[in-house]
């Protein structure tokens, strides 16, 4: 498989923001529909207000997705270096290439939206997690229990969540480190040629270009006797 090249990445981006406008431009549609079905129909609301408070919070998340992958507001030059610093090193610049920098403001990006989904999340978790409690010490029938065992569930993914969506210094640096050697062990095991190409000669070691093309190491002894000096032949 080919890299994309600068044009195809942008292309790519260009019909990423365009699809996902119309997407919102539907919803936004559907909205409106269920909106006049609801007012001209009182006895539809049970049905139509769920469905549309689901597809508002869709069109939301499709506007903020909207609002980061525009080019006004991506992300700082700071944020992308840190960024490829943690992704491929210390010496990133000899690698840097467009998919690279696209990798890393993708996931600058992401953790962006990551954190307004974590709003998402929360304001849905007081209501309901406040209608669990409440239906549980009204309605005795119910095995508390297993009402405790939901809420204890669902307090330890809002706290993974909450973790993951606002990481510290520490954890954020050791988390992308972690994926970027992950990374660079797929594409080892994609692109074996090229991986191995582009490993660093050592110091004080010398190299001769082999029948296969590759460079290879040459022995100090043999690098020694071919530049040693020939002796001059005596005189008669």
């Amino acid at each position: 498989m080919q890299p994309y090249s600068d044009y195809e990445i942008a292309q790519r981006r260009i019909a990423e923001r365009r699809a996902n406008k119309s997407r919102f431009q539907f919803l936004l549609a559907l909205i409106a529909i269920l909106v006049f079905i609801t007012l001209s129909s009182s006895g539809s609301a049970f049905c139509t207000v769920p469905i549309g408070i689901i597809m508002a919070l869709f069109a939301v998340s499709h506007r903020i997705e909207m609002y980061y992958t525009n080019p006004e507001h991506a992300p700082t030059e700071a944020e992308i270096e840190k960024e490829m610093e943690w992704l491929f090193c210390d010496d990133w610049q000899e690698i840097a290439s467009a998919q690279a920098y696209a990798l890393a403001q993708d996931r600058i990006r992401k953790r962006r939206m990551g954190k307004w989904g974590f709003l998402g999340h929360f304001l849905l978790y007081i209501p309901v997690n406040c209608w669990i409690i409440v239906t549980a010490l009204r309605d005795r029938h119910n095995p508390e229990g297993f009402i405790i065992f939901i809420i204890a569930i669902w307090i330890i993914l809002f706290i993974a969540h909450a973790r993951s969506a606002f990481p510290t210094k520490q954890s954020l640096e050791k988390r992308e480190i972690n994926f970027g050697k992950t990374l660079h062990f797929e594409l080892a095991r994609l692109q074996p040629e090229k991986a191995k190409a582009k490993e660093k000669l050592k110091r004080g070691k010398y190299y001769q270009v082999g029948d296969d093309g590759e460079l290879e190491e040459v022995e100090d002894e043999i690098v020694r006797l071919e530049e040693k000096p020939k002796r001059s032949d005596k005189q008669l």
